[in-house]
């Protein structure tokens, strides 16, 4: 510490060190000295909230955990629970009312609604990253206003709809309100839908409703598909209009919300009009069970569907990009007019190899004879970690081979998203790609990292933006990567397991 006195980093592994050893001053101490070198503002604070605490200042332990708040500290309310020194604090009232309004069992209805709404406009100012900069203040404040004199007159699922609007007002594809899955909990058909250039079909189904599966959706209630879609873009987290397609599919299967909107009569069924031989369509009616967090989780962790549904297209004979969905990255090592493909599915480490052991691997791949230039397909990315892209990048950038004109082709989509996005930009500043595809779900400068806040008497979670990502100029306004080579998907090319992006790479390759 002789040596660097102005490292706050270097203060802040003292302070956590003497912290674990509890040795309370010493480490409150340290911390004080990294918050004055402004490092990691958020947990430097988090700590001395916990350091506070331990040695009894519950009024000091208090405030810096509102300043940790303040300073966006991430899932801050499933900190105050898991953390010991915090999670006591609320067991006097008036700490728990100031940091965490949980009313008692018996508290009405209304003042329940009353206390989670004026905390999320606390919290939403705190978490957002630039609120206001999505939406103006006075507006913010109106349309809160409004929800509040309205919540006599609306049921729970009414209230959380709205609850779901005014929380896209913050704009952001990582800004939304999860749909509720417990208490009075929203419902959802069981199938899996897809817009594709030529529409929106069904594309899975658990077994009973298989005959559903491979037909077009010609209405949802009582509406057009693209009438719904416009509707729901006000609760559907997205950038992008291309991921509005991508992430929607899932908000047309809720009756709620096709009621809220005028499309549907019933919470616990919902009406479909499909196609039909001979060009006739056929209306039908689906069962709508309550949403659960396993059925929640089973959208986001599956690209298509659980292995035990049936698919629209051969599952034993799929394109390259549809083979290895549930992977992070693989390689094919087979190399096809001197392209070799790379998939990468999601920014996060594997099992069995690392993300940065991956890169290596690809960087030593591309040093072979028979490769010209990589494919990497994004198309399946929503995202992750952000923070493990740097030493992918530099692998990239190292290959002699990707700064050649036609060296580097990037496949992209409306789930090309969050941390994905971030990749794109990279790549289009250092090494010129060509990019072939459909829009990606976000631009190259985006407010992401989703901060989870939890509402305190209905358990709802909403998801705040709290970053402001570059990976451009900052000025940059795009809200997409638009292709290079434009190829969309139709409906036909994934039933019958066609890959139009990588037939557009190959042709692009033949020399005219």
């Amino acid at each position: 510490m002789q040596l660097s006195p102005d490292r706050g980093e270097y203060w802040y592994r003292l302070g956590r060190a003497r912290q674990e050893l509890g040795e309370v001053g010493p480490a409150i101490q340290a911390l004080h000295r990294a918050l004055a070198h402004g490092y990691a503002t958020a947990q430097t604070r988090k700590r001395l909230a916990e350091l506070e605490a331990q040695r009894g200042d519950a009024e000091a332990a208090v405030a810096e955990f509102e300043a940790a708040r303040a300073a966006k500290l991430v899932n801050a309310e499933q900190v105050l629970m898991s953390s010991p020194p915090l999670s006591a604090l609320l067991k006097d009232p008036r700490w728990q009312a100031r940091i965490w309004p949980q009313l008692p069992a018996e508290a009405n209805r209304l003042s329940r609604w009353h206390t989670d709404l004026d905390f999320l406009d606390k919290r939403m100012r705190e978490t957002h990253w630039q609120l206001f900069s999505q939406v103006s203040e006075a507006d913010w404040t109106a349309a809160i206003e409004r929800l509040r004199s309205d919540l006599p007159a609306l049921s729970d699922w009414q209230v959380n709809v709205r609850l779901m609007e005014l929380v896209r007002l913050g704009r952001a594809g990582h800004t939304h309100m999860l749909p509720p899955f417990q208490g009075d909990a929203f419902h959802a058909a069981d199938l899996r839908l897809g817009w594709f250039a030529d529409g929106l079909f069904v594309t899975a189904a658990p077994t009973e409703h298989s005959a559903l599966v491979g037909r077009q959706v010609l209405r949802i209630g009582n509406g057009e598909p693209e009438a719904v879609l416009a509707k729901l873009r006000a609760v559907v987290p997205h950038d992008s209009e291309s991921g509005l397609l991508t992430f929607s599919p899932i908000y047309l299967l809720i009756p709620e919300l096709l009621m809220h909107y005028g499309f549907a009569d019933a919470r616990d069924q919902l009406e479909f009009t499909l196609s039909g031989s001979g060009g006739r369509a056929e209306r039908i009616r689906l069962p709508a069970p309550a949403l659960s967090i396993q059925r929640l989780q089973s959208w986001m962790m599956h690209v298509e569907a659980p292995a035990d549904w049936v698919l629209a297209r051969d599952r034993h004979a799929s394109a390259r990009w549809l083979r290895h969905v549930d992977q992070p990255f693989w390689l094919d090592r087979t190399p096809q007019q001197g392209l070799l493909y790379a998939q990468l599915n999601a920014v996060r480490d594997g099992d069995q190899e690392s993300l940065a052991d991956f890169a290596e691997r690809l960087n030593q791949t591309l040093r072979s004879d028979k490769v010209d230039a990589l494919v990497l397909d994004l198309r399946l990315n929503r995202g992750g970690n952000g923070e493990l892209l740097e030493l992918l990048v530099q692998a990239l950038i190292a290959s002699p081979k990707l700064h050649q004109p036609g060296g580097l082709y990037v496949l992209i989509s409306g789930r090309s998203f969050s941390a994905t996005s971030l990749l794109i930009g990279d790549l289009e500043r250092q090494l010129d790609p060509i990019f072939v595809g459909e829009p990606s779900g976000a631009g190259p400068t985006h407010v992401g990292e989703d901060n989870m806040i939890l509402l305190p008497n209905t358990g709802i979670a909403v998801m705040a933006a709290s970053r402001h990502f570059v990976r451009s100029f900052s000025d940059d306004q795009r809200d997409s990567m638009a292709p290079h080579i434009a190829a969309a998907l139709r409906f036909a090319d994934y039933r019958d397991n066609r890959d139009p992006a990588w037939d557009a790479v190959r042709a692009d390759r033949v020399p005219r």
